[in-house]
């Protein structure tokens, strides 16, 4: 068992969001989830908490202020799957996927993985939670686990499949003398009183019922009600067992139901589409199908609340707060529409996602129609079919661009449809054959025109990839000429990938399986007669690429291309003379680990790389996590994976550093998060230099960022009389101080003396620190 307090984390989380110039702390990571898909909800006395499938989040009903709750900042995991408050032990218990369960105690969160390292080999899933006399009874995709809260231990586990075997447990209900289950394949009947729960002869599976799937399960006016899980459309049954026969309910019927809530004398049922509240005599005396908004009713879950006040958990929206279709208000905190990240970019303080995909080994489509994701000033906004038209007929968007003079202007690649481009959040053109100088797959797949990549030079040129066509490669100029190329080398190659235009003026692009096509208009793109290019493959003055399978490439600060496979990272260092007749060939860097002297990462895949403001590497992996490295990529500086940190998963889909904050967004398998790193890009002379925070009082024993220097500054500390105190040097424009001097001790209240030195001397600037301790 594991103790998490999580009032400071929650505490910090609402300071930091307080001001999106304060972002988060440096060091501190913040989640980027989706808090629509509501999946279960509950009430407490103060609150109330929506469970969603990725994290939860509460509503206080008093003052109306809304908390997240996520891996970040307390859950011990990703992946919710149940969530019930027991008011007598004022326990709010959540179930996961994994069947790991964590118990929301006051401000602590108490982690019980007993279920999620168990060595069951079926389903964990924790399904559902009923309270029965103190005791907690966990629903699992195996059977049933008794959790003892006052105790904090799991007492039981019952198996109660014929002859033992793993049966699912969807939800469970008692009549005071009975269990009943609701199970995957029918419902099972055992007395409370039996001497051994856990012998699966102790249940009797409800024969007279049809074989299949009970979702949901009540005691409700003296009676039993189990739902059965028709595979047909809106073909469930509700059977009512009164204490000997089970009977069809005919009164719901043409219904998908997913939750029973039963109350004294009435019945809350989360159908599919609407919410209906049943009297005792099944007559419906309450309904919520709408909640004003463009997408329709969805919920997963639904309890009374005060009054005449029903709360909703949502898939499409949330946590609902309603009484009839034209009194509701929905209730949840601002997060991106998808967890889906298949590439990110950020500039000047936006970031967009491109939710698309594409198949890594032969690049066919996912068929994904998340839209585009875009966050700036603390909030996240999406272009989706839901909110904007044109939208709906796009999918697998996997490529996006940010206009260097314009970051509400943006270009995004769809695998199929062709570049869109939006502005100020619309959609302003879709570009096609019919109006581009982009192309379809020939016939008979000449409906697909499959963008891979999109990147914009120093002179604000988009260079388009157009897979399997005769002209692979466009350009859209800034007064908005498209010009197209033919490039032997991409000719009709249905498998291409993104592009990276970079300081010298080439473009590399990505040819998964072949190499790396580099191409050069010699800044001549009306004159294909100046055109060059060339593949860089395998074998010494060819590339010398020691693997084909390529997921990334980059150029770092000095110009060097850093280059991704399934085999770790090669490096061009001289991408500059890749045309010359000597060429220029990939190299690999040696690192010792563990004693031995080997490639770095070797026989990892590398999913992203990307570039700190101190020229180091972020990189994400497809299974290892995320690290940080130098600069040479030599001395290993952080590693996080989902054991360690906040991190959802293993699996880094893509990376985007906002070199304004330092802060890096990380798209996983499981959603984005993100993490405030020590590095910020350079400026070019010291106009701006300051201290955050400042002042610092006491208490705070965080990191102290002085921003705002030229790469590589020289800074020293010191107070008021000129004694040194600190020393250091900074990474990128930011230099970093805990508040203490040489000896370790916390600096004494009063004035330090910032002094900033450019790495040549030729600048100086002095700020002020002040602390008060």
């Amino acid at each position: 068992m594991k103790i998490n307090p999580i009032f400071p984390f929650l505490l910090s989380l609402f300071i930091f969001s307080a001001s999106f110039a304060q972002n988060v702390g440096i060091g501190q990571w913040r989640d980027h989830l989706p808090y629509d898909k509501g999946i279960a909800v509950a009430e407490t006395d103060e609150k109330v908490f929506c469970a969603t499938e990725y994290a939860l989040f509460s509503y206080h009903k008093t003052d109306g202020s809304i908390e997240k709750i996520s891996k970040v900042n307390g859950l011990s995991d990703w992946g919710l799957s149940s969530m019930r408050y027991d008011k007598t032990s004022n326990t709010l218990v959540i179930g996961y996927f994994n069947g790991n369960l964590d118990l929301l105690i006051g401000n602590s969160i108490y982690n019980m993985s007993d279920i999620k390292r168990s060595n069951i080999i079926a389903s964990k899933m924790i399904n559902n939670i009923t309270f029965i006399d103190g005791l907690a009874y966990l629903s699992c995709g195996f059977g049933i686990s008794i959790l003892d809260i006052d105790k904090l231990e799991i007492k039981d586990t019952y198996i109660i499949g014929d002859s033992g075997i793993y049966i699912g447990v969807n939800q469970l209900a008692t009549d005071g003398n009975n269990l009943f289950a609701a199970a995957s394949d029918g419902v099972y009947k055992a007395s409370l009183g039996s001497a051994n729960l856990a012998n699966f002869n102790s249940w009797r599976k409800q024969d007279s019922l049809p074989n299949g799937t009970y979702n949901t399960i009540a005691f409700f006016n003296n009676k039993i009600y189990a739902n059965y899980r028709s595979p047909l459309y809106k073909s469930d049954t509700i059977y009512e067992f009164d204490g000997v026969n089970w009977n069809k309910l005919d009164s719901i019927i043409s219904e998908e139901n997913f939750s029973l809530e039963p109350y004294s004398s009435e019945i809350v049922i989360a159908h599919k589409w609407h919410t209906r509240v049943y009297g005792t005599d099944w007559n419906a005396k309450q309904h919520i199908g709408s909640y004003q908004k463009p997408r329709g009713a969805n919920p997963m879950h639904a309890i009374r609340g005060d009054g005449d006040a029903l709360w909703i958990a949502d898939i499409w929206h949330g946590l609902a707060k309603g009484y009839n279709d034209w009194n509701s208000e929905m209730l949840l905190p601002n997060g991106p529409s998808s967890i889906y990240a298949y590439q990110m970019k950020a500039a000047n303080g936006e970031v967009w996602v491109a939710t698309g995909g594409r198949a890594k080994s032969n690049g066919t489509n996912f068929w994904l129609k998340e839209g585009l994701l875009h966050f700036t000033n603390g909030n996240w906004t999406s272009i989706n079919k839901y909110n904007t038209t044109g939208m709906d007929t796009l999918y697998d968007i996997v490529s996006v661009a940010i206009d260097p003079s314009d970051k509400q202007h943006v270009y995004a690649a769809s695998f199929g449809k062709g570049v869109i481009e939006a502005l100020n959040g619309n959609i302003n053109e879709i570009y096609d054959e019919k109006n581009s100088s982009v192309l379809p797959a020939p016939p008979p797949n000449d409906n697909h025109v499959g963008i891979t990549g999109l990147d914009f030079d120093e002179q604000n040129n988009l260079w388009v990839i157009n897979s399997n066509t005769t002209a692979p490669i466009s350009v859209k100029t800034p007064d908005g000429k498209w010009i197209s190329f033919i490039v032997q080398e991409l000719l009709s190659k249905k498998y291409t990938g993104n592009v990276l235009a970079n300081q010298y003026g080439h473009k590399w692009i990505e040819l998964p399986n072949e190499g790396i096509v580099v191409f050069d208009d010699n800044g001549t793109i009306d004159n294909p007669a100046d055109d060059r290019s060339k593949l860089l493959s395998t074998g010494e003055g060819n590339g010398n690429l020691h693997n084909l399978e390529f997921l990334t490439i980059t150029e770092d600060l000095d110009g060097e291309i850093w280059v991704g496979s399934n085999d770790g990272i090669a490096v061009f260092y001289s991408p500059s003379s890749v045309f010359d007749d000597s060429g220029s060939d990939a190299q690999r860097i040696l690192v010792e680990k563990d004693g031995f002297t080997q490639y770095l990462f070797e026989g990892t895949t590398i999913t992203a790389i990307e570039v700190d403001g101190a020229n180091r590497k972020w990189i994400g992996t497809n299974g290892a996590g995320l690290f940080l490295i130098s600069e040479d990529g030599t001395e290993e500086i952080l590693h996080f994976d989902r054991d360690n940190s906040p991190l959802f998963s293993n699996y880094i889909t893509c990376l985007a550093l906002d070199h304004e904050s330092g802060e890096l967004f990380i798209g996983t398998e499981e959603g984005i998060l993100s993490y405030r790193g020590t590095a910020t890009a350079p400026v070019s002379e010291y106009t701006d230099v300051y201290a955050f925070p400042n002042p610092v009082k006491e208490g705070y024993d965080g990191p102290i960022a002085i921003k705002g220097l030229v790469s590589n500054s020289t800074v020293k500390i010191t107070d008021v009389s000129g004694n040194l105190v600190y020393e250091t040097i900074s990474e990128g424009g930011q230099a970093i101080w805990y508040g203490k001097n040489f000896d370790g001790k916390d600096a004494k209240t009063g004035v330090y003396l910032v002094f900033c030195t450019s790495n040549d001397g030729s600048q100086r600037f002095v700020t002020k620190i002040l602390f008060i301790n």
